[in-house]
């Protein structure tokens, strides 16, 4: 004997609601929202801000410096690869770094990442291409 295909189906359905209920309870509970405004500190204050860099030959030298002060510097593979924290103003137009690199002689045409992780705001990268040396302006916006 087959049994009563009707009452077996609603037997499944039955089934599958009972195990929905947890599923759509779990995907469908409110979520802590991210802060979305950018804080707009005072020209004499700052956020923590973390700068790292990763690159594909390593640099000789590294100089990383806002509105003619040097920010960073780094002269060796372990202070590169270590970073920097400091504390820099964001103001919402953006933050322009000037960014030299220099590599030893023969170095290909490389690539040099700078991040910037500010705290309470998403981490931002851009690259600088460089053979020999390098210097560019690197700008930074959180306003988006």
């Amino acid at each position: 004997m087959r049994g009563f295909p009707l009452i077996n189906g609603a037997l499944i359905l039955i089934a599958l609601v009972v195990a929905l209920i947890p599923l759509v309870r779990l995907t469908s509970a409110q979520r802590a929202e991210l802060p979305t405004t950018v804080p707009t500190p005072t020209p004499s204050q700052g956020i923590p801000v973390t700068i790292s860099a990763r690159y594909a030959h390593p640099p000789t030298q590294l100089v990383i410096s806002h509105l003619g002060q040097e920010l960073w510097s780094a002269a060796s593979r372990s202070e590169i690869d270590e970073g920097v924290n400091l504390a820099l103003p964001l103001p919402e137009e953006g933050i322009d770094l000037l960014v030299t690199a220099a590599w030893p002689n023969g170095t290909p045409n490389t690539a040099l990442e700078i991040t910037l992780e500010p705290e309470s705001l998403r981490e931002q990268s851009k690259v600088l291409w460089g053979e020999g040396q390098a210097e560019d302006v690197l700008t930074f916006q959180w306003n988006d």
